[in-house]
């Protein structure tokens, strides 16, 4: 499952995008347990939206600027 948790922009080729951070998570045992962050452009760069993976919240939003 997926929920938005942060928005901004960062630098890909040296222009600024838009991005949303999102948490990535699945339910045990009727909790959320958090699988990884990703950092996800809604807008296509060239041919392909692009994804960045990440552990922590802290790491996703170290590339927003």
């Amino acid at each position: 499952m997926l929920r938005n948790v942060d928005k901004g922009t960062t630098k890909i080729d040296n222009v600024s995008v838009p991005v949303i951070v999102q948490k990535v998570f699945h339910i045990k045992d009727g909790k959320e347990v958090v699988d990884r962050y990703q950092v996800v452009s809604p807008e296509k760069i060239g041919n392909a939206c692009c994804v960045r993976h990440f552990n922590t919240l802290s790491q996703a939003r170290e590339i927003l600027e």
